[in-house]
């Protein structure tokens, strides 16, 4: 009987003590999940903020070049403001000289330069005024936010301003008529309300 007990007791024993050793060994692997769970999350994280990372350094380094390339094209936009200025200036006469041609290839060597970088003129004579890609220098006689006279060519680059255009913008008042004008205009009315008159001045002349 005493040995029935005994066995019955170690009998329960070892199931409390297998008991206790699962849920300890659950307990660790639930621990062990939630660690794993963690630094996922955080590896997750890190390779988002290194992706990132380099997504700014790559876009840092476009605007850094296009930065530069525009400077430089900046820079070459008076060079060529003076070049096109020179073959306008150019005497007829000369138009059929040896390097009359030259400098005519050299101008459409700078204008293939400058479209193979995307690079066009703004349109501004007789345009709208529009500050996005003009500049006003001054205001004159003529149709309201017209644009009476472009003084410098402005350029865009893809879309995007290079260097404006400098332009002069009409006022809305019209030009008024000279002196000079006026008289003839006076005269040309007089003789038409007065034919007589002006058969005489032509027997006369």
């Amino acid at each position: 009987m005493v040995e029935e007990n005994l066995n019955t007791s170690n009998t329960e024993t070892t199931a409390q003590d297998v008991s206790s050793a699962i849920e300890a060994l659950e307990k660790r692997v639930a621990d062990e999940q939630s660690k794993a769970e963690r630094f996922l999350v955080n590896w997750q994280r890190a390779q988002a903020d290194f992706q990132n990372y380099q997504k700014r350094a790559e876009r840092e380094r476009v605007e850094m070049a296009d930065s530069v390339r525009n400077a430089v094209l900046l820079a070459l936009l008076p060079v060529v403001d003076e070049f096109e200025l020179a073959v306008r200036s150019m005497p007829v006469e000369s138009s059929t000289a040896e390097w009359v041609n030259g400098l005519h290839m050299i101008e459409r060597k700078l204008k293939g330069f400058l479209d193979s970088y995307g690079i066009t003129v703004i349109e501004a004579l007789g345009m709208p005024f529009d500050p996005k890609y003009h500049e006003a220098v001054m205001r004159t006689e003529g149709e309201e936010g017209v644009i009476i006279q472009e003084l410098r060519k402005g350029y865009l680059i893809r879309d995007a301003v290079l260097r404006p255009s400098l332009v002069v913008v009409g006022n809305g008042q019209k030009p008024e008529t000279s002196t000079k004008d006026k008289r003839k205009l006076e005269k040309g009315t007089s003789r038409e309300k007065n034919p007589d008159a002006t058969k005489k001045e032509e027997d006369n002349g």
